[in-house]
């Protein structure tokens, strides 16, 4: 049966995911310079950012074993 994604895409993928990673991570850091956090549901938006910096960097490392195997 022939493989549908050879290792390099999987690196690919790895590199990317862990690029989107870093950047939903460091808006964690930049959000609160321009936003106030006083006001409700501001504190949501770095929740939502931290989770899904958090899945990006999971989905990286998964993509990341599979490209060594």
């Amino acid at each position: 049966m022939k493989k549908r994604f050879s290792k390099s895409w999987f690196r690919v993928l790895s590199g990317l995911f862990t690029n989107l990673s870093a950047g939903w991570l460091g808006l964690i850091v930049i959000t609160p310079n321009f936003i106030p956090l006083s006001i409700p549901g501001n504190k949501d938006v770095l929740i939502y950012e931290g989770v899904f910096g958090i899945l990006s960097l999971v989905t990286a490392i998964m993509f990341d074993e599979r490209g060594q195997k």
